[in-house]
């Protein structure tokens, strides 16, 4: 087999090309044992230490389950836990983070914090950044979500609190915060971090949880993660633990009735074979208490709503009423959510009934007198009544209703959930009770869902989309996706960019159902969808030159069902910042402009030649990766595959070869004649970019360069590496991850080359930087002056197909110091 169709390389025994041609090497090396910096404590200084540290930063004494989370991740464990609502557990998840870092340890320097909704990453983001700002300005506490999107690269934050949907698209390389052509850019930032999955007992069985499940089995060995729940059957756990190979926190009884926030709590169970009324509400309210209703559908939750206000209003009383659910605008949602903390606060003396449905059920630090709700199961349930005597010393009364409709629960769950209630009726529910009843109820369901999760084929399904990532298999390993969001107005012609406007997120069937009613009732339009066209460059990753150009085709209602955006006559829907998007005629407002927030800086492309490039991408690599990327390649290279390479020799290589092919005389007389005509160049210079504003000049097209940078590479690593003697299959692991991610720099999905020939002072220049940059691979051959014919070769066989967790995730590490360094490196030039 000829290798790249008769490319030469640089050394006589290339295990490339004999790796290409399905040769095999074996050679029984005994490697020296080079020791494991693990950077953990010993004895009990960790203990006191973990101890100090969280009284520093809390104000309060530690519980000993915290102590015992933080030395378990701190000693290279995983863990689980399960732990009451209130009990701590998120100082408990982010001590061991801070520990490490006041230490200066081993351990990732940057921690993730992913949860299922939007409303817990807000609420968690603000009390987590008011106390660590308090005790470490340093640290920066930053919110990737789709409504806050302040970190999309997962680059800013040392903690970065998200949603589950951000985080796992970004490790499977569809990040729903960046294009499709960065892709591969955020994976290795969740690779490299110290991850926390909280509440995942909310995650779709058959969506995130199955995915999150398969990728913490390819992530165990290398990055150390914790889940935490409050409500998870004690056989799941225990699955749990043997097939994620974690240690569970254990918390015993005595522990939990010592605890702060439930010392004292009583919660009186009272069921109720009728339906939730408003009259059942105000019967049960008092003058100056705090009431929460729970339904378990919008439409419920509004009608609802709307009977108790005009009751209160007949009756002339005092108490404010307030209704919350998922179908507001974003500004209109916080400003409520901001409303219900100081209503239900913990001081709060207020009169007042907050109408709800499941979006309390979490992340909303708010307590009351009195819940009613809807039947739901006891997950949820459990959840809701978290709400009520939520702190120490309070009493409350939990009221639990029949529903005329078990929708969108599993109807004999629920059933089987107001029986066992029924057993408790007038009696107090702890969390010891309630975790019994988790254990009758949901045990066998759970268990049947981790099987299907294991039998899935998901594990094929993660490949498939790395090979070929698509966004549309978000709906497949994420979230189901049976939302659509509904842009509200009555003049398209007044929007010039719909996605600059807030929409509200409704079940796509519920909205069907209702636009079906009036699709015949008016003579104008109803619907219509958002068509774009998108013009981008990818020669460049410093910015998206795009121009986009909307228009608004008016469609039937059968149609929806193909969209996820579309808008809706605000003549015909109603919404009004009382009760939101609804269909009961309330309100006549529309769509409003997204406030706009502070702009990335603009980075300007101006000249730089090879040499300068690489010096400003290096500069780069050490502001943001030096340190944080370290953990992640010691237990990659050293631990995992025992191999004993300089980490900075490594990014070195990397970095200087990834732009080879710009070495290529094709390349560069385009270059040099762009820059003359600009009258901008020195006669001589080798150069790596262009002057370029994307205001006044017109994209050229540049011959591509990746492929060239690749194929040298994975040689120059290749040749380092046999001379050392290490086993085949190990060099070619690291050193397809670094072909893969050199081809891959600018787009996650190229796949050619073009013909090369490299200019004559090419293999001096790269010979220079890799003296400087990467000593330890000072191995190129000074000889080599032609790469020869390879035009647009396919270098599909040569990359990365991820069948092997190591070289996948050591790939992801490798294109994203790339990637962002590439980018960054325009800034440290400003700043030089």
């Amino acid at each position: 087999m000829n290798c790249l169709n008769g490319l030469n390389y640089y050394f006589n025994r290339s295990l490339l090309c004999q790796y290409l041609a399905g040769a095999k090497f074996y050679k029984n090396i005994v490697l020296e044992d080079k020791g494991s910096e693990c950077g953990f404590f010993v004895g009990d200084s960790l203990k006191s230490k973990c101890e100090k540290y969280f009284k520093e930063i809390t104000g309060h004494d530690s519980y000993p389950f915290q102590i015992d989370f933080a030395e378990k991740v701190l000693r290279g464990k995983n863990v689980l836990l399960q732990a009451p609502t209130g009990s701590g557990k998120t100082w408990a998840a982010i001590l061991p983070f801070l520990v490490a870092k006041m230490e200066n340890t081993l351990f990732p320097k940057k921690m993730i914090y992913s949860l299922p909704l939007r409303v817990l990453a807000n609420s968690l983001f603000d009390t987590v950044r008011e106390k660590i700002f308090i005790y470490d300005k340093q640290l920066k506490v930053t919110l990737q979500t789709g409504e806050q999107s302040n970190d999309r690269y997962f680059l800013e934050g040392d903690i970065i609190f998200t949603t589950i949907d951000q985080s796992l698209s970004s490790l499977l390389s569809i990040p729903l915060s960046l294009p499709l052509r960065q892709g591969n850019i955020n994976a290795g930032a969740v690779i490299s971090s110290y991850l926390i999955f909280d509440e995942f007992h909310l995650l779709q069985p058959n969506f995130s949880l199955s995915t999150l499940f398969h990728l913490l089995r390819k992530l165990k060995n290398i990055t150390p993660f914790c889940l935490m729940t409050a409500t998870l059957s004690q056989k799941l756990l225990d699955a749990f633990k043997l097939e994620l190979d974690v240690e569970i926190v254990p918390i015993s009884i005595k522990e939990i009735r010592e605890m702060r926030s439930q010392a004292g709590k009583v919660r009186i169970i009272n069921t109720k074979e009728i339906e939730l009324t408003a009259d059942a509400v105000l019967s049960k309210h008092s003058m100056g208490s705090r009431s929460i209703v729970i339904c378990n559908s919008v439409f419920r939750c509004q009608q609802t709503y709307l009977e108790i206000r005009d009751k209160i209003i007949e009756k002339g009383l005092k108490t404010e009423v307030i209704c919350i659910h998922s179908r507001f605008f974003g500004s209109d949602r916080r400003i409520k959510e901001e409303k219900i903390k100081k209503l239900f606060g913990r001081e709060s003396k207020s009169d007042a009934i907050l109408v709800a449905t499941q979006v309390i059920e979490v992340g909303i630090d708010i307590t009351c007198n009195v819940i009613h709700t809807e039947i739901a199961p006891i997950n949820s349930l459990l959840q809701r009544i978290g709400r009520c005597a939520r702190f120490e010393n309070e009493n409350g009364e939990i009221y639990v209703y029949q529903a005329d409709s078990f929708k969108p629960y599993i109807q004999n769950i629920s059933e089987k959930t107001f029986e066992e209630l029924q057993k408790i009726n007038g009696q107090n529910l702890g969390y010891i009770q309630g975790q019994k009843i988790i254990d009758a109820v949901i045990t066998e369901k759970e268990l049947l869902e981790l099987q299907k999760m294991k039998a899935s084929g998901r594990e094929d399904e993660i490949k498939t989309v790395w090979m070929h990532p698509d966004k549309a298999r978000a709906g497949e390993l994420i979230r189901e996706i049976d939302t659509i969001n509904v842009l509200l107005h009555n003049n398209v012609y007044k929007i010039l960019n719909p996605y600059s406007y807030e929409t509200v997120s409704i079940h796509k069937w519920t909205l069907l159902y209702n636009l079906k009613k009036l699709e015949e009732d008016g003579d104008d339009w109803l619907i219509r969808a958002v068509r774009e066209s998108n013009i981008i460059d990818d020669n460049f990753d410093v910015g998206s030159f795009a121009s986009q150009v909307y228009s608004y085709e008016i469609i039937s209602v059968d149609e929806v069902k193909r969209e996820n955006f579309i808008i809706v006559n605000a003549n015909y829907i109603s919404y009004s910042e009382e009760i939101g998007l609804n269909f009961l005629n309330e309100g006549n407002e529309i769509s409003k402009p997204i406030s706009k927030t502070k702009s990335e800086k603009k980075i300007k492309i101006t000249k730089d030649t090879y040499e300068e490039h690489v010096e400003y991408m290096t500069k780069a690599y050490n502001k943001y990766f030096n340190e944080q990327i370290n953990y992640s390649l010691n237990t990659l290279l050293t631990k995992k595959l025992n191999i004993a390479v300089s980490f900075t020799d490594l990014i070195g290589i990397l970095i200087v070869m990834h732009d080879f092919g710009k070495l290529n005389k094709g390349w560069q007389d385009k270059a040099v004649k762009y820059q003359i005509a600009k009258d901008n160049y020195i006669e001589g210079e080798i150069l790596a970019h262009t002057d370029f504003d994307a205001e006044v000049d017109e994209k050229k097209k540049f011959p591509s360069h990746a492929g060239a940078g690749a194929i040298a590479g994975w040689s120059i690593l290749e040749n380092t590496l046999v001379k050392r003697g290490y086993e085949t299959d190990k060099i070619v692991c690291i050193a397809k991850a670094l072909f893969t991610a050199i081809l891959r720099h600018h787009s996650a999905q190229t796949v050619k080359s073009e013909r090369y020939s490299i200019l004559k002072d090419g293999s001096s220049i790269i010979e220079n930087l890799i003296e400087q940059y990467a000593q330890s691979f000072n191995n190129f051959d000074s000889g080599i002056d032609t790469l020869k014919s390879w035009d647009n070769e396919d270098l599909t066989p040569f990359v990365v197909k991820f069948d092997d967790d190591s070289e996948s995730l050591l790939y992801f590490l490798l294109v994203r110091i790339l990637r962002i360094c590439d980018q960054k490196s325009f800034e440290m030039k400003e700043c030089s």
